[in-house]
């Protein structure tokens, strides 16, 4: 997902683009993607070489810091929060290939690994890269940390 009011989003990454490479380095997986982003100082211009429709595409991305991002924060030191209890549930099946770059409550941007299939389904001429699976149109609430967020 790309939420549309982080940088990501307001730079024009989109859902169904995947990434290739990041400032020249290729970009073989979802945690490796996250790493990179997580290794670059905030408020820096990243490239991400896109391929888009089977186009080549280049998008520079500045990146956000996730310590001045909208968050809540309790005034009171004696907040306490008690989950309740959760009902049983069926079991059902999770595609593994999904990754969550920074979790979508942080930056909007979900990507899954491509997959061959995927790359001959999006025109990817290279063997590797990640997808981005789906826009987020509004702004989420984001979790105090350190680090970027995109």
């Amino acid at each position: 997902m790309v939420d549309q009011d982080a940088p990501a989003g307001k730079a024009g990454l989109k859902e169904h683009d995947v990434i290739l490479t990041m400032n020249g380095a290729n970009v073989d997986s979802g945690a490796q993607l996250r790493r990179m982003i997580r290794e670059t100082p905030p408020g820096r211009v990243v490239g991400f070489g896109v391929s888009r429709d089977g186009q080549p595409v280049t998008i520079k991305v500045p990146l956000a810091d996730r310590r001045k991002s909208v968050a809540y924060t309790p005034r009171s030191k004696d907040f306490k929060f008690e989950m309740p209890p959760m009902p049983p549930m069926p079991g059902f099946d999770v595609p593994v290939s999904v990754v969550v770059v920074h979790s979508s409550m942080r930056s909007g941007l979900m990507v899954e690994n491509i997959t061959p299939q995927l790359r001959e389904f999006f025109g990817v001429k290279t063997g590797t890269g990640v997808l981005i699976r789906s826009v987020e149109k509004a702004a989420v609430l984001r979790n105090p940390g350190s680090g970027r967020a995109m």
